[in-house]
């Protein structure tokens, strides 16, 4: 790409030159240098995140109805002779035995819960990588063990006895990319994008997961109706194109540090430039232990933020129940794999209407109209979002109908913004210097939360089946329970201007004197 190649016609020489004279004649250069190093990239750093990203999403998304209805015909087979024609018996009712569905329950339980495993453990490693190496390695190693995680499934299924699909989580400590993929993603938008467009942005990347959603169910469904390896194969390789598309994304850690590389090469003699390898490894070690304290002194000394974590954790831990929607409609309403994915389209699309519109106009409201500060205006939302999801997910468990469920689903996703109004609620509570660790520790708090509850979710599904009756939706109100619990701590939660009202009143009033005491002749 142009944009990439033009940043390789300067040498080390013409660069050391460019930050010299930047530093002390900026104004100068001002018709030379238009805009800073960081941005310059920005369109096609954008272009291609949001690419890849998409293409990520919606590869996965794809694969994961058909990965149900293999993982269903391949326990299946052992219940029930497969006909003569080879047709799914994943599609067969015999099939939605309690027997074989809490097995499969019970399969896809555990593989969620051992894939959060690396997604715990390389978050910080990966993250401190990210700045010592740069984001496109650690991008391509992600994805690396992405790709080899989802052809793990896909030789399994082939030749080996399904429980071995455990084993697929060992490719994702090659990048860990639950975790570290969709963090990278985010670190490159913020590299190239001024602060003040960082939250559009971000939006935009949430809106880019909905839309891929939105287009996988018809797409993953029709596919599967033609041949239940279609899907897998198309999704693998859309997942293809996703990290070829990282190949010719310039990287872009090199551009936010410029401006510091100056004052680092004072501070720095020649010995630690040149030094060897094993210095570099102690130096990100002692780096990873020294955030690790600074992060522990930070939690330990902001109680409320602790408090406003814990809704996280609850949310991830409810949310998950999502992944359980595909067999519990299969199951309630006797629907084939192909039929219950197009759920998705309707949930992803009532969430893309949110973020778009709903969201966007109400907020704009409350802050134009009816003038709240950000700040009360996302605790009022986040309260709101909290209290659709819980009674969206008790919907869902009692929809004894296909139109009550698609209501229910709707309601569901009002809820859609409560992440993203907690996480900001969270972010705009701590020093610039810590939110990068607070969003490191909010990732490690969702994943081990899910790490535990996927398996109970699981367990409960089976249960459930077994049970039957209006039993078989209890994951649904154990999830209404989690987001009850998440709810109410934002509730408990008072906004900092509630809790400094009195102190910042009595601040005004003095620098109202002041200036009226200097006012006077």
């Amino acid at each position: 790409m142009a944009g990439h190649n033009s940043n390789r016609d300067y040498d080390d020489d013409d660069d050391d030159d460019l930050t010299a004279v930047g530093e002390e004649t900026p104004l100068l250069l001002a018709d030379e240098v238009p805009e800073e190093p960081k941005f310059l990239y920005r369109q096609n750093v954008t272009i291609l995140c949001f690419a890849a990203i998409f293409l990520a999403e919606l590869g996965i998304a794809i694969m994961t109805p058909a990965w149900n209805a293999v993982m269903e015909d391949l326990i299946c087979q052992r219940y029930v002779p497969r006909a003569a024609d080879g047709q799914l018996l994943a599609d067969d009712p015999r099939c939605k035995d309690p027997r074989i569905q809490g097995e499969l329950a019970m399969l896809r339980g555990w593989q969620a819960s051992f894939e959060g495993i690396p997604a715990i453990l390389c978050a910080i490693p990966f993250g401190i990588m990210a700045d010592k190496v740069g984001r496109k390695p650690v991008m391509l190693l992600a994805w690396t063990g992405l790709l080899l995680n989802l052809l793990w499934y896909e030789v399994v299924f082939a030749f080996f006895p399904l429980w071995v699909v455990w084993l697929g989580a060992i490719p994702l400590f090659i990048g860990g990319f639950p975790s570290v993929g969709p963090a990278m993603i985010f670190t490159c938008l913020a590299d190239v994008t001024p602060q003040p467009e960082r939250a559009s942005v971000f939006f935009r990347v949430s809106a880019v997961f909905l839309v891929a959603e939105l287009i996988s169910g018809p797409i993953g469904g029709a596919l599967l109706l033609v041949h239940p390896w279609l899907p897998l194969l198309v999704g693998m390789l859309i997942n293809l194109l996703s990290f070829f598309t990282l190949w010719v994304l310039p990287e872009t850690a090199h551009l936010i540090k410029k401006v510091d590389e100056q004052e680092a090469e004072d501070a720095a003699d020649e010995e630690e430039v040149d030094r060897p390898v094993e210095g570099t490894w102690h130096h990100m070690m002692m780096t990873a232990k020294r955030d690790l304290l600074e992060t522990s002194k930070f939690i330990l000394g902001n109680r409320s933020i602790v408090i406003l974590m814990i809704p996280m954790v609850f949310y991830a831990v409810g949310k998950y129940v999502q992944e359980l929607l595909l067999q519990y409609a299969t199951k309630r309403y006797h629907w084939t794999w192909s039929k219950a994915a197009f759920l998705l389209t309707i949930r992803s699309s009532s969430n893309l209407i949110l973020l778009v519109a709903l969201l966007p106009g109400i907020s704009w409201l409350m802050l134009e109209k009816f003038h709240y500060s950000a700040i009360r205006k996302d605790v009022v939302l986040a309260r709101f979002s909290g209290i659709t999801l819980a009674i969206g997910s008790l919907m869902i468990a009692f929809a004894w109908t296909p139109g009550v469920l698609s209501v229910a689903l709707v309601v569901f996703s009002l809820g859609g913004g409560f992440n993203s109004l907690v996480r900001s609620l969270l972010n705009a509570m701590v020093e610039v210097h810590h939110i990068a660790i607070l969003n490191v520790l909010l990732g490690i708090a969702e994943f081990g939360g899910l790490m535990v509850s996927s398996p109970m979710l699981f367990a409960a599904l089976r249960a459930g089946l077994n049970a039957g009756g209006a039993l078989i939706g209890l994951p649904f109100l154990i999830a209404a329970v989690m987001f009850t619990i998440g709810t109410a701590m934002v509730f408990l939660f008072r906004a900092p201007e509630e809790r400094v009202t009195v102190e910042d009143r009595e601040a005004e009033i003095g620098r109202e004197e002041e200036e009226e005491a200097e006012e006077e002749p």
